[in-house]
């Protein structure tokens, strides 16, 4: 079954309302499907409480290796690289604090 939990506001408490749910037992197989980046602190936050996981990136592919579109505006630093490298960051400060929570 897919299921699609929509009332927790962090991924801690995804993984909570998971386990509270009855949906799954402990050592049941469970997929989660999440932004490529957000990959690592997911299995950290469910692993606390499942210990079946299978990871599943949900990011579309976008490097382009054939260049064939390079020109002088691929050449120029895009405001989305910045708001990614942001993104980043904060899923490492993110991954930092479940740490702490242990």
């Amino acid at each position: 079954k897919i299921r699609v939990e929509t009332t927790s506001l962090n991924t801690n408490g995804h993984a909570k309302v998971a386990r509270d749910s009855g949906w799954h037992q402990p050592t049941d197989p469970l997929m989660i499907v999440t932004s490529d980046f957000h990959l690592r602190r997911s299995r950290h936050e469910f692993a606390r409480f499942f210990s079946n996981l299978r990871m599943v990136g949900s990011d579309p592919i976008i490097t382009d290796d054939s260049f064939g579109d390079v020109s002088l505006r691929s050449l120029i630093p895009q405001v989305d690289s910045l708001s990614d490298s942001t993104i980043y960051l904060r899923e490492y400060v993110a991954l930092a604090l479940s740490d702490l929570r242990n």
